[in-house]
């Protein structure tokens, strides 16, 4: 076996042997001053735009877009019963043909929510969270614009139930809309 299937292995028997406590993700709130935080790279290359008809097509003039981003998720638990969210990317940019390049970098839009149990029990728990998406102040009419431009508001309903101990996980079902 080598190295890298030896640390992979024992990574996953680390997370699974960790999961059962730490399995809460989505309805479940922190505890009161409970913190949980999420840092991500990304990165999405993409030769194809879909044109008016949503069929796949090629960029023009040879073209390519990338996408790369770091984004940071946190969650604090304010009281047993409500948790803040907060999220957001720092984002690099690049579309580029035959003709031109274009990049930006900046912070793109942010995220702030705010998570309420609403029931927890042996069925699971149920919270409601609310949700605002702010824009950063970028260029919303620039090129290659950092997000929407659009303040945006979001309600979710939120259900997950813990698979322990018949597995180290859970599951989960939201139903939300957004404004």
């Amino acid at each position: 076996m080598t190295i890298d299937r030896r640390l992979s292995a024992g990574l996953l028997a680390a997370t699974l042997a960790y999961a059962p406590d730490s399995a809460h993700a989505g309805a479940w709130t922190q505890p009161a001053g409970g913190f949980y935080n999420r840092t991500s790279a990304n990165r999405y290359t993409s030769d194809e735009q879909f044109d008016a008809d949503r069929n796949r097509e090629a960029l023009p003039l040879e073209g390519e877009f990338t996408d790369m981003n770091f984004v940071d998720y946190a969650e604090y638990g304010v009281t047993n019963r409500f948790t803040a969210v907060a999220s957001f990317a720092v984002k690099r940019l690049r579309s580029d043909n035959i003709v031109r390049e274009v990049k930006t970098w900046g912070i793109g839009d942010v995220d702030l929510a705010l998570r309420t149990k609403l029931a927890e029990g042996k069925a699971g728990v149920a919270s409601m969270q609310w949700l605002a998406k702010v824009p950063t102040g970028y260029d919303e009419e620039g090129l290659l614009p950092l997000g929407t431009g659009e303040l945006e508001y979001e309600g979710r309903l939120q259900y997950g139930r813990s698979l322990w101990p018949l597995l180290p996980g859970y599951c989960g079902a939201e139903a939300g809309y957004r404004w």
